[in-house]
């Protein structure tokens, strides 16, 4: 029951704080991250509690863009956050499963952003995207780091180029032309002013 308590008090306090930084934001692109493993409620919990905030405050049209980083959930609160005129945000953690990767199919290209999240979030081995991963770096234990090399089970920004191959590999697409949609995304949520005409 205390267990219960607590977790209650955690996730007002975050729609609370998520309100806060949403209306903080209004003249920038709305950044959301649905893993909040820190605090312990869960990814359904996690996506259901931003979806919640974001429902509460984007009728207002406060906002003209945003991103949910590091999704991980399914098709369905996909098709939510797209409806709010959201980007999704994948990296490697958003790749681990088979249902996730179906996930991935569903998803608009004009509405998908790549990133790595480093030093979190990198495509592993157990990861079901992994069997689409064509990209290796040399990687030596963080004790024999070795200049030029990357640290074991680290992720480093040039792992992108996995993500893109786990991506275009689990849709079927090209990864260049999938990297060039990701790329006018990019530059439309972030430098919109700098977009030619």
């Amino acid at each position: 029951e205390r267990e219960r308590e607590q977790r209650a008090t955690c996730q007002n306090w975050q729609r609370c704080v998520i309100r806060k930084r949403l209306r903080w934001q209004e003249d920038q692109p709305a950044r959301g991250h649905t893993r909040w493993h820190a605090v312990n409620v869960g990814p359904i919990t996690a996506i259901r509690c931003l979806l919640c905030c974001l429902c509460g405050v984007w009728p207002v049209n406060r906002f003209s863009c945003g991103v949910v980083h590091s999704f991980d959930s399914d098709a369905a609160v996909a098709r939510k956050l797209l409806g709010l005129g959201l980007y999704i945000g994948l990296n490697g953690c958003s790749l681990r499963s088979e249902a996730n990767l179906e996930t991935v199919k569903t998803l608009p290209a004009n509405r998908i952003l790549l990133e790595t999240d480093a030093p979190w979030c990198d495509v592993r081995p157990t990861h079901a995207g992994h069997k689409f991963v064509k990209t290796t770096m040399p990687t030596k234990k963080k004790e024999k780091f070795v200049r030029g090399e990357c640290v074991k089970s680290r992720n480093e920004p040039l792992f992108m180029q996995q993500v893109l191959e786990v991506v275009a590999g689990c849709r079927g697409e090209a990864p260049e032309e999938l990297a060039a949609i990701v790329w006018q995304n990019t530059q439309a949520l972030f430098f919109p002013t700098t977009q030619p005409s």
